[in-house]
């Protein structure tokens, strides 16, 4: 493995302390941009792997498809920039190994290795999603790592944590990184995620610093050592330093909280001051520069929470076996969430962006099982969202598709002497989706958007509203952050960053909230109206 001294080499501030200290517990929080997943969740299991040979870990996500598409890629970019080679260092899952290699299994096997990584010094990292119930059952591990720990539910993960952190004390027990937690996210805006925040207050600033102090002074008898091989004071010196550090590291919390804008290093200046002009001030200081927000008074959707109206569907039986090498493995296979009734489908229109949102009916439960856009700046059009959506759900193009749209999808264009609806329809049915079409008139009013989804996020309705959330992350986004305008005594969505197409990132404006909304109140009207209670 590469050394410490490699390991720091072009690093932030917060990530030189951060790998520097070495603490047994590291929080860090920090805003998009900032390599959280490569340079500390890999870099540490990576240490832990090489430190405990025939140990085990436990990589943690909030959903199996977060773990197999999202976490598991940067993990082996990253393992593979330091010389581990999957089918070579390690093995994920069931892949095979090679014929007369013995490679040594962990002290404590796996049972079943289809969520199991195996590396060739016999140490193991258990594959841990908490949508699928007993997945860390009978576990025992030296190590975990949690990825988008905002997400996390809280109860779920200390059940986890304490039932399954116990492994191999006798043998790694004196190791600082023996027992650790490494949690990385990106800044909670809601009360779900808060509980991170607090690990602040777990933390002795004081030891930090003694440890860093410690570590920097070994850094430099290390660089001397090597001038001086065969100085035996020097060899000393650095035993004590190790012995001390270790032993300080071990009963180590270290809480990283990033808002000092190191992400310019990886998202650029230009973009990041853009972001100050443009961004709401709340959207802004969390996203991009990572210090605590709140949701304000003055929320479009005030009453939507991703805790209580998200939730995660995997299909399991297909991610299991998904071999992340080739690629292509992000359609509507990996959803644990379609049946077998109609997909329900809005859009949102326009030259900066094209939204598409989508919803089906379990029940009395409407659920947004996806959506997804494509940007004008990147030279994208509405007929790439069409062929996106055709990529995405091409294995269940035969079942009913109703299309919601209202009268600003019916003007003709000119040039094409067709509509956006058209379009839509036409480009989709070419495909083999048998297109039903539901147009609802005039769009709904903002004051009555507000008031009849302000009802179906609060719960009371006789129609439950949900939505996935590993597959709808920037449409819930919008919807914590959409704010509401009041002009002559109605209140309106603020829709004032659409028209800042140059300067405002169109991806962060409401457009898609607008698609939400048709599909949404589209979608349930039509469903209400043929029913008797």
């Amino acid at each position: 493995m590469a050394s410490q001294k490699t390991l720091l080499l072009y690093s932030p501030d917060w990530q030189f302390n951060a790998k520097l200290v070495q603490a047994n517990e590291l929080y860090v929080v920090a805003p998009r941009g900032t390599g959280k997943t490569e340079e500390i969740l890999a870099q540490r299991a990576l240490q832990c792997v090489c430190a405990m040979p025939r140990g085990k870990g436990a990589m943690v996500a909030v959903s199996y498809k977060k773990l197999k598409t999202q976490l598991l890629p940067p993990l082996l970019k990253t393992w593979h920039k330091f010389g581990f080679q999957k089918g070579k260092q390690f093995w994920v899952g069931n892949e095979p190994r090679p014929k007369n290699y013995k490679i040594d299994l962990p002290y404590i096997p796996p049972i079943e290795t289809t969520d199991f990584i195996q590396f060739a010094n016999g140490h193991g990292i258990h594959l841990i999603s908490q949508d699928r119930a007993g997945m860390a059952n009978g576990l025992s591990v030296d190590w975990m790592g949690i990825d988008e720990g905002r997400l996390i539910n809280k109860e779920r993960y200390d059940e986890d944590a304490s039932a399954i952190l116990r492994g191999n004390d006798a043998l790694f027990g004196h190791l600082p990184l023996h027992g650790s937690i490494t949690l990385t996210t990106d800044m909670p805006f809601t009360d779900e995620g808060q509980w991170i925040l607090d690990m602040e207050k777990e933390m002795n600033p004081e030891l930090i610093d003694s440890i860093y102090q410690l570590a920097v002074n070994l850094e430099i008898r290390y660089s001397e050592l090597e001038a001086k091989p065969k100085n035996k004071s020097l060899q000393a010196e650095i035993h004590n330093l190790e012995k001390m550090l270790a032993s300080l590291r071990k009963e180590a919390v270290h809480y990283v909280e990033v808002s000092d804008g190191s992400n310019l290093l990886f998202l650029g200046k230009k973009f990041v001051y853009k972001q100050m002009r443009v961004m709401q001030r709340n959207q802004f200081i969390s996203s991009i520069l990572g210090i605590r927000g709140v949701r304000g008074f003055d929320d479009f959707y005030p009453d939507f929470n991703a805790g209580l109206q998200g939730y995660y569907s995997s299909n399991h039986e297909y991610l299991q076996d998904l071999d992340l090498s080739h690629g292509n493995y992000n359609d509507c296979r990996t959803d644990g969430d379609l049946n077998d009734s109609p997909v329900y489908f809005a859009m949102d229109h326009n030259t900066a962006i094209n939204w598409a949102v989508f919803g089906q009916f379990h029940g009395n439960e409407f659920r947004v099982i996806k959506s997804m856009y494509v940007l004008g700046r990147e030279n994208k059009k509405l007929s790439d969202l069409i062929s996106d959506i055709i990529d995405y759900y091409w294995p269940v193009k035969s079942r009913s598709w109703v299309y919601i749209y209202d009268a600003t999808s019916t003007k003709t264009d000119s040039r094409s002497n067709s509509t956006e609806a058209s379009e839509v329809m036409d480009g989709l049915r070419r495909a083999g989706f048998p297109i039903v079409p539901h147009e609802v008139g005039q769009p709904f009013l903002h004051e009555y958007k507000f008031t009849e989804l302000r009802k179906l996020h609060s719960g009371n309705q006789k129609i439950k509203l949900s939505i996935n959330r590993d597959n709808n992350e920037q449409l819930i986004k919008l919807l914590e952050t959409t704010k509401a305008v009041v002009t002559g005594g109605k209140t309106q969505k603020d829709k004032s960053k659409e028209k800042k197409i140059k300067d405002f990132p169109q991806e962060d404006a409401p457009h898609g909230t607008d698609a939400y909304d048709l599909l949404v109140l589209g979608a349930i009207n039509k469903k209400t109206s043929t029913m008797t209670w």
